[in-house]
């Protein structure tokens, strides 16, 4: 079961969920073009709440949480989450793909089909993406995040 927490306006679109085989992981995956800036200053200390204390799981993770990260700092508010990026995971696990974009990640993993580019289904897709991951770096041996990049 995944629970969901989502922020959307016509400015803003911002999904996370967090796996429930692994409550320390929260999928973050951020689409913006434009950030109504009042729309997510009402609502960033509410997602920062919601994240505290768990892993931030993104594709291409400083991209995604370059935006919580960068009004963090406008506001004054400390950003100290950890991320684990799925493409980089990717490029290791997976190195006899020639791209690692996340549907193509997706499909060599035999996952569901999904609407690539919309950020609650690219969340979703990242978080059983994850999933196969960890079951990959279960089998390397690599039990914790201190594991991936000794």
């Amino acid at each position: 079961m995944v629970e969901k927490y989502s922020l959307l306006n016509e400015y803003f679109f911002a999904s996370s969920f967090r796996v429930s085989c692994s409550e320390q992981f929260v999928l973050i995956y951020c689409a913006a073009s434009c950030i109504n800036i009042s729309f997510f200053d009402k609502r960033l200390v509410c997602f920062l709440k919601f994240v505290d204390g768990r892993v931030l799981v993104a594709h291409n993770a400083d991209f995604d949480t370059a935006f919580v990260r960068t009004q963090c700092t406008r506001l004054g508010l400390q950003y100290n989450h950890t991320s684990v990026d799925t493409l980089a995971l990717a490029r290791n696990l997976m190195p006899q793909l020639s791209r690692h974009k996340l549907d193509v990640v997706a499909a060599a993993l035999e996952l569901p089909d999904f609407n690539h580019h919309r950020a609650a289904d690219d969340a979703a897709i990242c978080g059983m993406i994850m999933g196969k991951f960890i079951a990959m770096l279960l089998e390397q041996g690599v039990d914790n995040l201190q594991g991936i990049n000794p």
